[in-house]
């Protein structure tokens, strides 16, 4: 039932990646803990080359069992990678991805989301067996503020959905990931069972000082979106601050002004009904302070 995944540490000397987001840094181990003490321990090895590609193993135990290995690395975007899975059990096999899954893209908005069609490949002694191309979402389910025993985390929760075939590659279906910006995985709960929920509880290798600073989270959400003739947009601020909130085009152009001034600490929903608009996709941005956030609204018909 925790079929989760994790890493051992593979020495191996070339440069290692770290990214704001999600750090790559060998040597990092994460310690996430359940309410009945059950743990989750996900270790990042140095980088090596797998199947020609530069990638970096994690290993993950669940209870203090091997589950096997996942393999990582960053594009140039900013964007996570997941490269391949190799299960400790040998009848789930070892699995490899080209083009790579992408499990978190910190570009994407609340309530966005990023299709790719996966080609999944099993590892076996003979070589590689094809099992197709394989839809994969990624859907980007918000921000929050994580309360953890290491302090609050800036998080960015992230859904993984493997859907079209059936398949013991399907890593983290079912999973809400919320990753810590410059601390990684910092939560690690199931969408079906409540009793999978994983806390962060210990941090080796990474400092969460070291972490930006904690930025108002732009919680933007729209509903009904699409719709006509009217929507509401809502979000929470955690303290006061100047806020901007706006209509434009997708030339930049403003179509309205729906806010513009200090607005205090809690929750805050606008209405919008456009007037003489075609239907089509706009933009509403939300700037609170310095930070700003960005979603569509489809006006229909």
């Amino acid at each position: 039932m925790k079929t989760v995944l994790m890493i051992a540490l593979l020495m191996v000397a070339v440069p290692a990646l770290s990214s704001s987001f999600f750090p790559l840094l060998p040597g990092t181990v994460w310690t996430l803990v359940d309410e009945d003490d059950g743990s989750m321990v996900l270790g990042l090895s140095n980088a090596i080359i797998w199947h020609d590609l530069l990638v970096f193993p994690r290993s993950e135990i669940i209870d203090g069992v091997f589950m096997g290995l996942t393999y990582w690395s960053e594009d140039s975007d900013g964007r996570v990678l997941l490269h391949g899975v190799e299960h400790a059990d040998a009848a789930l096999g070892s699995w490899y991805f080209s083009p790579p899954a992408v499990y978190h893209d910190p570009s994407l908005q609340s309530g966005e989301s990023a299709f790719i069609s996966v080609g999944v490949s099993e590892i076996t002694d003979m070589g590689f067996q094809f099992y197709g191309y394989q839809p994969f979402t990624l859907y980007c389910e918000g921000n929050e503020i994580l309360d953890t025993p290491l302090g609050p985390i800036q998080t960015l929760l992230h859904r993984q959905q493997w859907s079209g075939t059936e398949g013991p590659w399907r890593y983290g279906n079912s999973g809400l990931f919320y990753y810590g910006f410059g601390v990684g995985p910092a939560r690690i709960k199931s969408t079906i069972s409540s009793e999978i929920d994983y806390l962060l509880t210990e941090l080796v290798g990474l400092e969460i000082t070291d972490s930006p600073p904690l930025v108002p989270y732009l919680n933007l959400v729209v509903a009904p979106n699409p719709f006509n003739p009217t929507t509401r947009l809502s979000f929470t601020l955690d303290h006061a601050a100047p806020v901007s909130l706006e209509i434009v085009d997708l030339t930049g152009r403003r179509i309205t002004t729906l806010h513009t001034g200090p607005l205090g600490a809690g929750s805050h929903a606008f209405t919008w009904q456009p007037q003489d608009l075609a239907s089509g996709i706009y933009l509403a941005r939300l700037q609170v302070a310095s930070t700003v956030s960005t979603i569509r609204l489809t006006l229909v018909e």
